[in-house]
């Protein structure tokens, strides 16, 4: 002992400042230790609390209306869409590679139906209380009579609200109309199942029909002409400079489509110009394609359903026999001298609406169909004959009349006690 106490001696000798060290090397053991059990005590802590949370409803509140908010954030769904197509390269082949522009003269982002807003007349309800929200919508109409109805429901407990106005409302071509939403969800229709509070996802869905144009620049040219204008190296679109979407090295065209919820894409697989002999020996008919496709963001949404599909061809193309590939029907009546109508048979139309509408199917193809959109027809077709031997200029059109389904959502919560 007494040499022990020798040894600290002489070493507190050689170094006086060792008694400060070790009297604060003690002290950080003991502040060691009590954090050590402050952070067990926290994690604890923090485990009952989310228990808790979750045993009285409080976390899935949080969460519900963490999401629901995050959801309003501009570029959180594209963010979370780029993180899907991560996880899931195959999205991609959903979408389309042809290219197309809007047509400024239409460019006008209040076309459609925008939710201005949506929310609940109170903060917290009872179980046994009718829940009421207040919505205010914006409408123009692109087309003649079109309708809107309304419909709102309870996302998680499934619940079907009673919505005013419950009649559809007919709008004439060129109107703009703003007016009043009511959603009711009827009392005591939410169960709290023994919880202390409850959040409830209260989604406003509005169906407006809805048209959009698509047109492309159709050149035609002699398959003589055009060979002798390649094997001199001349400029087969001489004139054309003004058309930006054109690729004159390629013969490539851009389409052009009217502003709204959704753009139709309309194209030839085939390079142009377009000739009597056609793309490929022996086979006079070249492919076009018409696309639906989702347009942007800003409309929040999806598609709803296809109503009428037109395609017009200028009267020197010829679509394949129709009595064979039975797609499309002439329109008889239709007087125009430039342009004959088609339209796109109902049967064609009913089996696309008919197509993934099961919400439970796993298939890929479906899990964006009417989010993302689809090919809507491919036909085939030919120049029957030929105005001019030179570069001759004309337009391919679409008219898609389709129902879009509007959405937006609130978050409500649902209390056993407005007691804290």
């Amino acid at each position: 002992m007494e040499n022990e106490r020798g040894d600290r001696f002489r070493r507190y000798s050689a170094s006086p400042l060792d008694p400060l060290r070790d009297f604060f090397r003690f002290i950080f053991k003991i502040i060691g230790f009590v954090i050590a059990l402050a952070v067990i005590a926290g994690i604890i802590f923090l485990l009952y609390g989310v228990l808790r949370a979750q045993q009285t409803g409080t976390l899935d509140v949080f969460l519900t209306q963490t999401t629901n908010a995050l959801d309003k954030i501009p570029f959180v769904p594209n963010f979370i869409e780029t993180l899907k197509t991560i996880q899931d390269p195959s999205r991609t082949i959903r979408t389309f590679d042809w290219q197309a522009e809007i047509d400024k003269d239409s460019e006008n982002k209040e076309l459609g139906l925008i939710f201005q807003s949506f929310r609940s007349i109170k903060k917290i309800y009872l179980e046994n209380e009718l829940i009421t929200l207040i919505g205010s919508v914006k409408v123009t109409s692109l087309k003649d009579n079109s309708k809107v109805s309304f419909s709102c429901r309870g996302i998680k407990s499934n619940i079907e609200g009673n919505i005013e106005p419950s009649e559809p409302i007919v709008l004439q071509k060129d109107s703009t109309e703003v007016f009043s939403v009511r959603c009711e969800i009827p009392s005591e229709t939410i169960k709290l199942d023994g919880k202390e509070v409850k959040a409830e996802t209260i989604v406003l869905s509005a169906n407006y029909d809805f048209k959009t144009n698509a047109y492309v620049e159709a050149y035609t040219m002699s398959s003589q002409f055009l060979k002798q204008k390649q094997n001199n190296q001349e400029d087969i679109f001489e004139g054309e400079e003004g058309i930006s979407r054109l690729n004159k090295q390629t013969g490539e065209i851009k389409s052009q489509y009217t502003a709204g919820p959704m753009k139709v894409l309309i194209n030839s697989q085939e390079s142009q110009p377009f000739t009597e002999a056609g793309p490929y020996q022996n086979n006079p008919y070249y492919i076009l394609g018409i696309l639906l496709e989702r347009s942007s963001s800003f409309y929040e949404g999806k598609l709803n359903k296809l109503n009428n599909v037109y395609l017009y061809l200028p009267k020197n193309f010829e679509l394949e026999d129709l009595s064979i590939k039975n797609k499309f029907e002439l329109i008889e009546d239709y007087e125009d001298e430039i342009f004959n109508k088609y339209k796109l048979k109902q049967t064609e139309i009913d089996y696309l609406n008919s197509f993934c509408r099961d919400p439970g199917v796993l298939d890929f193809v479906c899990q964006n169909y009417w989010e993302r959109g689809f090919a809507i027809t491919y036909v085939n077709f030919k120049i029957s004959s030929l105005d001019k031997a030179d570069l001759d200029k004309n337009y391919i059109r679409a008219e898609v009349e389709y129902e879009f389904q509007a959405q937006i959502s609130q978050v409500v919560t649902i209390a056993k006690s407005l007691v804290a």
